[in-house]
């Protein structure tokens, strides 16, 4: 009995102390465990909220920094050196275009020692389909007893000093034409069929149009043709055509208005017109057999 006591005391004893532990300790550290856990865990979490937030703006003050050096460069370097550039590019242009300018200034010559001129020249053409204005009025120089546009001036004494030289005396009766002379003359001609060949005002003036230009439409306006004297009829047969056909495209005349050229050219057939185009062109018309209204065509036709 007093064995059993003793064991019964010592179980009630063991449980009383393994419930005062349990009571003392198991709860408290429990509590004190999770309360810590939670302070910890709230910190934590606001560091890295605050290190979030520095983050971002750090990163802002790097972009804008970024922005401002990038923007200061644009503005101080960036755009003056591409001015600059320009500026140079712009320069340079202009120095070529003015040595190109000076250079197609300086005067060519020919092997006869005749300035040499460019198609925007030698091809000036005034007809019915390029009618001039009558404020279109060409320099002019006198040559030979009539006035000529003064860029042909040298090529028409050259021509009149060769043939001269070879026994022949070459003499013009027209040249340069003005607007109101042209007028003139083609008001002259519809009176002269009116009276001599008794036509209607409206039939003189179509008639007229076969032998004589309207005003803007001659080109005798460009002071680039020439009428040598002879008749138109009978001109063919003349030693003058004979030379001229020999010699002239040397020096960059055609025939103005050849044989079977009416329907191209709007005028009858007349030797005695001759036309400067250039050494070279009235080379090329004279072998192809053209006249002048064909061969702008063609070379029109050669660009296309």
């Amino acid at each position: 009995m007093k064995n059993e006591k003793k064991i019964i005391v010592s179980d009630m004893s063991k449980k009383r102390g393994k419930a005062a532990l349990k009571k003392f300790v198991t709860p408290k550290t429990g509590g004190v465990t999770s309360s810590m856990y939670v302070r910890n865990a709230s910190k934590q979490q606001k560091e890295t909220k605050r290190m979030g937030i520095a983050t971002r703006i750090l990163i802002t003050v790097i972009i804008l920094a970024l922005t401002a050096v990038f923007t200061a460069f644009v503005v101080l370097y960036l755009i003056p050196f591409m001015r600059s550039e320009m500026e140079i590019e712009d320069g340079a242009s202009s120095a070529i275009s003015f040595v190109s300018e000076a250079e197609s200034a300086v005067p060519q010559y020919d092997e006869f020692g005749l300035e040499v001129y460019d198609d925007t020249v030698n091809l000036l053409i005034i007809n019915a389909q390029h009618k001039a204005e009558s404020t279109d009025i060409p320099e002019t120089e006198q040559v030979s007893g009539v006035l000529i546009n003064k860029k042909i001036a040298g090529a028409v004494r050259y021509l009149v000093d060769t043939a001269k030289n070879e026994g022949l005396a070459l003499q013009f009766s027209a040249g340069y034409i003005s607007y109101s002379e042209q007028e003139a003359i083609y008001n002259a001609e519809v009176d002269r069929l009116m009276q001599e060949e008794g036509f209607t005002l409206v039939m003189a003036r179509e008639e007229a149009k076969d032998s004589v230009a309207l005003a803007a439409e001659s080109d005798f306006q460009t002071g680039m043709c020439l009428k040598v004297k002879g008749d138109a009829e009978t001109f063919q047969a003349s030693q003058t055509y004979d030379w001229l056909t020999k010699n002239m495209t040397k020096y960059g005349f055609i025939f103005r208005f050849p044989k079977d050229k009416e329907t191209v050219t709007g005028r009858e057939t007349d030797y005695t017109v001759i036309r400067y185009v250039g050494r070279d062109n009235a080379e090329k018309v004279t072998r192809l057999s053209m006249c002048l209204e064909e061969y702008i065509d063609y070379l029109e036709e050669q660009l296309n």
